[in-house]
């Protein structure tokens, strides 16, 4: 009896044991889950959408039926523009929590980004049933309701988010847009005016409103907005961006000039800006200052070669193609594998194309080809330089492999068209033009393309 007890309280204490195990594994594995969740949503408020969405796919390894962690992956992938990934994301979390009302509202937005505009409406009604003050989800059936060009319907939605929530700035821009789509621009003012009041700090409110004075070319106005805004950040390059393009309209040319050298300056790394000020001398006429602004910023960051690239595309501009084509050489020079050296390439061989120079054009693009066989630019420039030999066979070969990765593309498949016809293919060629104005039915040249050869047929 004694040892029929004894073996009773073993298997018990064993039982207890295993459970409490059980137990304590499964503690372990969700204070897992969490870590990698909580890192993750860290990282997404810091900006850092890529080790954040490895965070939460790490979450999910743990735990592939958790809810919230597909909600933060989808959230990451939008903002990566992985909007395929997102979707995925955002519908297997609502199937597995239908009450996650931010996923259903995530996905509302992408259907009406994709002008699905049912699904959008059944998301964003499903979204406000479960919470009828939802903010974020009255926006977007506001959205929704000026997609279908329902403005008035939008109108009365965003006055009640202005009633719910005085403070959001999204209200009061999206209510201007509205008004002045309509030709109201004095109520747009009056709501950007209203909307500056509530939020004082808000310069997406002061950039709209400066940009709606311009519009109605009160050039005081708008550039007493944008100064506004300015002494609230003055270190801001948007700020300082449209500070410039106001100048501009307003033919203040040397102001224009000064914004744009302080958006340089606040931004000195920058190539876009560079660009913007040489440009902007260039169609002042100053052509040797936008020059030297060009090499100086080049002289500063010679591994920039997109800046490389511009002040390349300068000299063609202004019909000087050998110091253009001296700069792509250089380029290609520096190591020719690179991306931007196959971007030389690419360029070079195009320009020598267009200048008659065949043989030249054929050596770099084969280059292209050799290590990278679908390089879109390679082929489509190869394609032409056969179209130019008169080789059929060649340009149907090279716009093939343009047209198989890019189907949608009216373009290409009218530069099919030419090469079948070259090839005495008359019948593939018409099925090719027909294909493009299927896809732009107002391509006028697939269009007179078409018509030669049925003039030529008598048809």
């Amino acid at each position: 009896m004694r040892t029929y007890r004894r073996r009773a309280l073993g298997i018990l204490a064993l039982a207890l044991l295993l459970v409490a195990s059980i137990l304590s594994g499964c503690s372990t594995m969700e204070e897992k889950r969490d870590k990698f969740f909580n890192r993750g949503k860290e990282l997404y408020q810091k900006g850092d959408f890529i080790r954040a969405r490895l965070e939460f796919r790490n979450a999910l390894q743990i735990d592939p039926k958790f809810a919230p962690g597909l909600l933060w992956l989808g959230k990451s992938e939008l903002r990566l523009e992985n909007f395929r990934n997102a979707y995925g994301a955002f519908s297997k979390a609502v199937e597995l929590n239908p009450e996650l009302t931010e996923a259903h509202i995530f996905l509302g937005q992408l259907f009406l980004a994709a002008r699905q505009l049912d699904q959008a409406e059944a998301t964003v009604k499903l979204a406000l049933k479960q919470e009828p003050k939802n903010i974020e989800a009255l926006l977007l059936s506001a959205s929704l309701a000026q997609a279908r060009q329902q403005s008035g319907k939008a109108l009365e939605i965003l006055a009640e988010v202005r009633r719910l929530a005085p403070d959001n700035t999204v209200v009061y821009l999206m209510q201007s847009a509205i008004e002045a789509k309509e030709n109201r621009l004095e109520a747009a003012a009056a709501t950007l005016e209203a909307g500056i009041a509530a939020n004082p700090k808000n310069l997406d409110l002061y950039l709209a409103r400066g940009s709606l004075a311009d519009a109605q070319k009160q050039f005081e106005l708008g550039e007493a907005t944008l100064l506004k805004a300015l002494a609230l950040e003055p270190q801001s390059p948007r700020l300082q961006d449209a500070l410039a393009r106001h100048y501009v309209l307003a033919d203040q040319w040397d102001k224009a000039e000064q914004a744009l050298r302080q958006l340089l300056t606040l931004e000195p790394d920058k190539e876009v800006q560079v660009i913007k000020l040489a440009n902007f001398l260039v169609s002042r006429g100053r052509a040797k200052d936008a020059e030297k602004t060009l090499k100086d910023f080049i002289s500063q960051h010679p591994d920039n070669y997109a800046a490389r690239f511009n002040l390349a595309d300068f000299y063609f501009s202004l019909r000087q193609e050998t110091k253009g084509e001296k700069i792509l050489q250089e380029i290609i020079a520096k190591d020719p594998s690179a991306p931007q050296a196959i971007e030389a390439k690419n360029r070079l061989a195009a320009l020598r194309l267009n200048t008659g120079r065949l043989e030249e054009a054929e050596k770099l693009v084969a280059e292209v080809l050799k290590d990278n066989p679908k390089d879109l630019k390679a082929n489509l420039t190869q394609g032409l330089i056969f179209l130019a030999k008169k080789d059929g066979l060649g340009a149907v070969n090279s716009f093939r492999v343009l047209t198989q990765d890019h189907p949608q593309n009216q373009e290409y498949l009218l530069l099919l068209a030419r090469a079948h016809l070259l090839k005495n293919e008359p019948e593939l060629a018409k099925e090719q033009a027909k294909k493009a104005l299927t896809l732009k039915a107002d391509y006028l040249d697939a269009r007179r393309f078409l018509y030669n050869l049925y003039l030529k047929d008598k048809d």
